[in-house]
């Protein structure tokens, strides 16, 4: 484990805020990670939304795997 986000807030909503702009802000540059896949799912309509169960990845999987980057990061591209 590289870092462990906790968000506290006092809503749901006002959490998954906080939790898109400190991944989008984390300065992890060299190696792969799943801040990308993290971003997709705070902005999935049905997380959101807190329409989730135990099948949530099975059903949106598909979904989640074409929001990642495929191409590193603009800061480590630029060095």
């Amino acid at each position: 484990m590289i870092a462990k986000l906790i968000v506290p807030a006092e809503t749901r909503d006002a959490a998954r805020q906080r939790a898109l702009a400190a991944l989008r802000s984390y300065p992890i540059l060299g190696i792969r990670t799943n801040v990308p896949f993290l971003i997709a799912l705070l902005e999935h309509p049905r997380f959101i939304s807190g329409d989730l169960d135990t099948h949530f990845l099975e059903h949106e999987g598909a979904t989640l795997r074409a929001a990642l980057q495929s191409e590193p990061p603009e800061q480590v591209r630029a060095v």
